[in-house]
């Protein structure tokens, strides 16, 4: 996902209404249309190498405002990332969360996402794509509304497994509440990716614009997680774990990154946790016209 949108056409907008990824240091005092991030993330370096990543990740639905700028709306979601190299912005990489998207989704409600990328390229984004393989004995797929869960934790994990993938021997698998929800098969990626360098797990708010536009109150107004101040009692992701380090002394533990824009959107670590963070805040509120934080949270 591209961190400054910048003047572009309404088609490329919505496909890239996703399509960007969080560098390791954000940009602070962010104003304008663009992607706004909050969380962590964990590098190997020499040798060593993960083949996924592992959450409980809170499912919240977030307040999106009801205000779409050339038919996009903004969107709110939290995700996991595994990248082949350490860049994070090029390459193989593959994504999974939860994600308020009335753009894509058509409601206002959490549904589960997926989304590869190939040198640096992104498709395959939200539901699949060409060469994504469902897994026909779970009802949920990528796509499916989780407002059931609305209010608990789910594991949601992406990894490599050699387990057969469609038409192949082997694919990066997403699962959701310990189930299988399918596989990208290695059609969807440069050839030999199996392995990751670089993973993260963030909050991404991505806004339209709708707000004093082309001013420095260009700001946006809905909510991260629960849209409180992170802490206890406020949206999460936890237990983030590795899957199948090499080598197998790897132990998980992120580090925070700078959010976009702190007094919107943050992160924070559970106390003594280097596995497990809080996410949230409401955006902006304005105040004769003037954008002000904290946001009210569930409104603008």
């Amino acid at each position: 996902m591209k961190k400054i949108l910048g003047s572009i056409g309404l088609t490329l907008l919505v496909l890239v209404s996703l399509l960007a990824l969080p560098s390791a240091a954000q940009a602070t005092a962010f104003t304008g249309a663009g992607f706004y991030y909050a969380g962590g993330s964990q590098t190997f370096t020499g040798t060593d190498y993960v083949r996924g990543l592992s959450t409980n990740a809170y499912v919240a639905k977030p307040f999106v405002p009801n205000t779409a700028v050339g038919g996009v709306y903004d969107h709110s979601l939290i995700e996991l990332a595994v990248h082949e190299t350490t860049s994070g912005v090029s390459g193989n990489t593959v994504e999974a969360g939860i994600a308020v998207e009335p753009t894509v989704f058509g409601d206002f409600n959490p549904h589960l996402f997926g989304c590869s990328w190939t040198g640096g390229v992104a498709g395959g984004c939200w539901t699949g794509g060409a060469n994504w393989v469902d897994n026909g004995a779970n009802a949920t797929n990528l796509g499916s509304d989780l407002t059931a869960d609305i209010g608990t934790a789910k594991q949601l994990q992406v990894f490599w497994s050699m387990t057969g993938c469609g038409a192949y021997n082997n694919g990066w698998f997403i699962t959701y509440a310990g189930t299988s929800v399918g596989c990208y098969t290695p059609a969807a990626f440069s050839a030999g990716f199996q392995t990751s360098k670089f993973v993260q797990a963030f909050g991404e708010y991505y806004y339209n614009g709708a707000n004093n536009a082309g001013t420095s109150n260009d700001k946006p107004c809905g909510d991260l997680g629960l849209g409180g101040t992170p802490g206890v009692g406020q949206a999460y992701v936890g237990s983030l774990s590795i899957v199948n380090p090499s080598p197998s002394t790897l132990t998980t533990s992120f580090t925070m990154f700078t959010p976009t824009d702190a007094p919107a959107f943050d992160a924070t670590f559970a106390t003594g946790s280097t596995r497990t963070f809080y996410y949230g805040k409401a955006g902006y509120k304005f105040v004769g016209g003037v954008a002000t934080t904290p946001g009210n949270a569930g409104s603008c």
